[in-house]
């Protein structure tokens, strides 16, 4: 309530006191400038041990990107280490299996829903490095370089946590 200047009946430590009108603004305007400080999470970023923050293109890497042929269900993203490549739309790592062969996936069974396969549709030609794995159970995969590609469940577009699990799951770099 206003009385004058003050407002009256604020409780804080669970005190009744008045606080001033100025106080009041003040604490207000302190929550808006911490609110405009704190941005929603990148789909891109990612611990700063991993990579860093995203950063802009500049024209050679812009057309170097357009010159890398990679699949509609890959996204590519530019970092000061390198590229990266992760899963579109979900903007999840990517990542390789040491145990699979080119001849078959190792990653079957339960392991398959813990990491699932990068897929694609039955009309998808190979594409550059990118080619198509088929699994046992008739499954198209995506592979780069001969490696059969794969996604981790558990993993969040920030937060990847597979790489180096059981000393065979390792980040797909390319």
């Amino acid at each position: 309530m206003f009385t004058g200047s003050k407002f009256t009946a604020l409780k804080f430590n669970r005190i009744d006191r008045p606080i001033s009108a100025w106080v009041f603004a003040l604490l207000i305007a302190a929550g808006f400038i911490s609110l405009s400080a704190i941005s929603p999470p990148s789909l891109a970023a990612e611990p700063e041990s991993n990579s860093p923050a995203p950063e802009t293109l500049d024209a050679a890497a812009t057309l170097a990107i357009d010159k890398l042929p990679y699949p509609s269900e890959v996204s590519v993203i530019h970092r000061p280490k390198g590229w990266l490549f992760r899963a579109s739309p979900s903007n999840k790592r990517l990542y390789v299996y040491d145990r699979d062969t080119p001849e078959k996936s190792a990653c079957t069974g339960n392991c398959s829903e813990e990491w699932p396969p990068l897929t694609t549709g039955a009309d998808t030609k190979p594409l550059g490095d990118w080619t198509i794995f088929v699994r046992d159970d008739g499954t198209r995969q995506w592979a780069y370089k001969g490696h059969q590609v794969y996604i981790r469940s558990r993993d969040s577009a920030g937060k990847p946590g597979g790489d180096g699990i059981g000393g065979a799951w390792h980040y797909l770099v390319p």
